[in-house]
């Protein structure tokens, strides 16, 4: 039997926000400007969800190009990627359900932490969180991993009362690699079979199905 989450720790893109459009334009922007072509918006895509040098490492397959073209993302992403994201129908509304049950809610995502606060803002749900933590190497965040790890440790949460909220594989490793409820959401850019091969605690369809999977049972 476990108690109810007291701390929600929600990945960011593809699980609080639809951001697909305006991230696979600038990665592709940025792959185009320093290496003349760009792959398929399915391949890019495919990689939302990891840190961007990572991303870019992939993608090129070679190291001063791929930060280069982080460097070129990051002129577009204020212009490019923020204005085409937008908050899932149904998400608002779950996190002032989660809020009044008395969750503090937080954002852990693969986003640099510069980025993940712009982007968070440019949401509307500034506001809402307790805490934002995002890729930063300086700070020892150099992965979804560490991000989480630094979350729990910066929000003084217990890993019983705690759960991870994401769309990828890469979230529901990270909560097991720090003993927290891991809950996928299948609603963003991992596919089911990527979901169900990586084992949650917890495989939800819609937003509103969230404050139940959270509750103690």
């Amino acid at each position: 039997m476990r108690d109810a989450v007291r701390h929600v720790f929600f990945d960011l893109d593809g699980t609080l926000a639809d951001s697909a459009e305006g991230i696979v334009s600038g990665l592709s922007r940025a792959a185009r400007r320093v290496a003349g072509a760009a792959p398929p918006a399915e391949t890019l895509r495919a990689t939302i969800g990891r840190p961007l040098d990572r991303i870019f490492l992939e993608l090129l397959g070679d190291a001063a190009l791929a930060r280069r073209a982080v460097a070129a993302y990051q002129q577009d992403f204020d212009r490019v990627v923020l204005p085409a994201q937008r908050l899932y129908a149904g998400i608002g509304e779950v996190l002032e359900d989660l809020a009044g049950r008395g969750c503090a809610l937080h954002v852990v995502t693969a986003k640099r932490h510069d980025a993940a606060l712009r982007a968070v803002a440019q949401l509307g749900l500034r506001c809402r969180v307790a805490g934002i933590y995002g890729i930063d190497e300086a700070a020892g965040r150099r992965d979804k991993v560490e991000a989480l790890s630094a979350a729990l440790s910066g929000q003084g949460a217990s890993v019983g009362e705690a759960a991870m909220v994401g769309d990828r594989r890469e979230d529901v490793d990270a909560a097991r690699r720090n003993g927290v409820r891991a809950v996928a959401v299948s609603w963003g850019y991992g596919s089911l079979e990527e979901l169900r091969r990586a084992r949650p605690d917890a495989l939800l369809h819609r937003p509103d199905e969230l404050p139940g999977a959270l509750a103690a049972d």
